[in-house]
């Protein structure tokens, strides 16, 4: 019998980003170690982002458990991804998120007791579609994107570039993935994915079983994809929530 899987996607988007009493609010949740990589910002908009993307996640991981949003504490495992350390407490055991943010757009992803990620991209970010795909992604995704019409391989690119972080991500070893050694199916069309549309495969070196991955994706505003990526057990079903931050 399949058991469903509660996983929580939270997007807030350039409106909710402008609001300067979020960002006081926000402000205030952060700790010590978060509000120094804040004054070290030298531009206001990555600066502003950051701020609210942190406030957000606490914010968000509060409504999970019966935690003051400033009361989180993180460690980094060995790669650098964070995890709850502190408060330890029932509620706040097997929580699992991760963290995305780009220009205009933050997402925070939320389940238990499960390998996760998220990665959020702006489709019109100025980036060498080609010149980047060649350089990293796998060659059969190399040459799939080749025949994709001009018109719409940039959000193909972008398809492939989010599925590929969110993976990494939910691995929890960020780039000490190559991303050369695992490989996306799409299908040939460009538009809205289904999970169904997206199918994973994975070099032997990565000791990873791609049959076990789930993967969703969303456009939450205009010109924004955000990607999802879960390790199932036997037995889960995966059960995808879009959320709005407010």
């Amino acid at each position: 019998m399949r058991a469903a899987l509660p996983l929580e996607l939270w997007v807030a988007g350039p409106e909710a980003l402008a609001d300067d009493a979020r960002l006081r609010r926000c402000l205030g949740l952060l700790d010590e170690a978060e509000r120094a990589r804040y004054a070290r910002f030298l531009v206001e908009g990555p600066r502003r982002t950051f701020a609210l993307a942190h406030g957000m996640l606490r914010e968000v991981l509060s409504r999970h458990a019966a935690v003051e949003p400033g009361a989180w504490r993180w460690r980094e495992n060995a790669y650098g991804r964070p995890e709850v350390a502190l408060p330890l407490t029932p509620e706040t055991l097997g929580l699992r998120f991760n963290l995305s943010h780009t220009e205009g757009m933050v997402a925070v992803l939320v389940t238990r007791g499960r390998d996760a990620g998220v990665d959020t991209e702006h489709l019109h970010r100025r980036v060498h579609d080609d010149g980047i795909a060649e350089r990293f992604f796998a060659p059969d995704e190399v040459r799939a994107l080749r025949t994709v019409p001009e018109a719409q391989r940039r959000r193909r690119f972008f398809d492939y570039w989010t599925l590929k972080e969110a993976y990494i991500k939910a691995r929890g070893m960020g780039l000490a993935i190559p991303l050369h050694a695992f490989a996306y199916g799409l299908p040939p069309w460009v538009g809205a994915l289904q999970p169904e549309h997206i199918q994973l495969a994975t070099d032997p070196s990565l000791n990873d079983d791609p049959s076990r991955w789930r993967f969703a994706q969303w456009a939450p505003e205009e010109a924004y994809l955000v990607s999802a990526a879960v390790r199932c057990e036997d037995g889960d079903e995966p059960r995808w929530t879009l959320h709005r931050w407010g």
